[in-house]
């Protein structure tokens, strides 16, 4: 703490000299105030009270000294230092802009934006949440999580079927022949479209009703995934045989220039890199 005496008057204060911190964070604060290029106190160095303004002195005690924390203010710089010290703030009110700027940006960038009206022969097409289009429910995600939900209810309902044929003592090739024209039909309804892009936990719901279904006729039956894959690649190569089909030269294209096979198709997106066709 810097003590002045208490019996200097209010003029005589203005010519006392004041030591500079010994060490500290409050010491470089005083010295990047003086604006001295290179400059570095050391413990004798004095600094005079009338760079410090009245408020910055405390008077209620025996002796005059400054308050703590405080930094000397009152300086008669040259024209080019006064100058750099109004440009600060417009430096940081441009630095400011320019943050708000970004964040807006940012924001931009990461909200969805409402897709535009579509508009067919005049008339606004509506915007919906999910769609049943031949069977399959399509949703705006693109997870199919409803046409997964609709699709183990009707495996569901049906498994009770092949349970009360098996209540009836029939034999294991006629429930499997049930299982297969019944209830893998509803299962694996263009599994093709769906089956490589649906979670982890709606494959185990419909692989627990395979499961299930195999426990009733007595044997082990094919998983999710052994299907989709089987019927994936079926549908592949019966377009890659038919020049008529809309994409056979899409797919023609992909084959290799050296050994004539197909190239492996990939994807960008995470979702879709566990499709029969990206590992083909």
């Amino acid at each position: 703490m810097r003590y002045l005496r208490s019996t200097m008057t209010e003029k005589s204060l203005s010519s006392l000299a004041v030591r500079f911190p010994k060490t500290g964070e409050r010491r470089r604060q005083w010295e990047v105030a003086l604006r001295r290029d290179g400059f570095v106190s050391c413990g004798r160095t004095l600094l005079c009270s009338d760079h410090f303004s009245c408020e910055d002195f405390d008077r209620m005690g025996q002796t005059v000294r400054l308050k703590d924390d405080v930094v000397p203010t009152v300086f008669n710089f040259p024209a080019h230092l006064q100058r750099q010290q109004e440009a600060q703030p417009l430096q940081e009110e441009r630095k400011m802009n320019l943050s708000l700027m970004f964040i807006d940006e940012f924001k931009i960038s990461t909200t969805r934006t409402s897709p535009l009206p579509l508009c067919i022969l005049g008339e606004d097409v509506a915007v919906v949440e999910d769609y049943k289009y031949l069977g399959v429910h399509l949703d705006n995600g693109l997870n199919w999580r409803i046409n997964t939900d609709a699709v183990h209810k009707k495996g569901m309902s049906r498994l009770y079927f092949l349970r009360k044929l098996r209540s009836f003592h029939m034999c294991s090739k006629m429930l499997e022949i049930f299982y297969r024209s019944v209830v893998a039909s509803a299962l694996f309804f263009a599994a093709v479209c769906w089956g490589g892009s649906i979670r982890a936990g709606d494959t185990g719901r419909i692989n627990k009703l395979i499961r299930k279904a195999g426990s009733v006729i007595g044997i082990k039956l094919d998983p999710d995934e052994a299907v989709v894959e089987r019927r994936t690649l079926n549908r592949l190569l019966s377009i890659m045989d038919n020049p008529t089909h809309p994409l056979h030269l899409q797919l023609d294209s992909q084959r290799s220039s050296f050994s004539n096979r197909l190239l492996q198709l990939r994807s960008t997106i995470t979702l879709y890199n566990k499709s029969p066709l990206a590992g083909r």
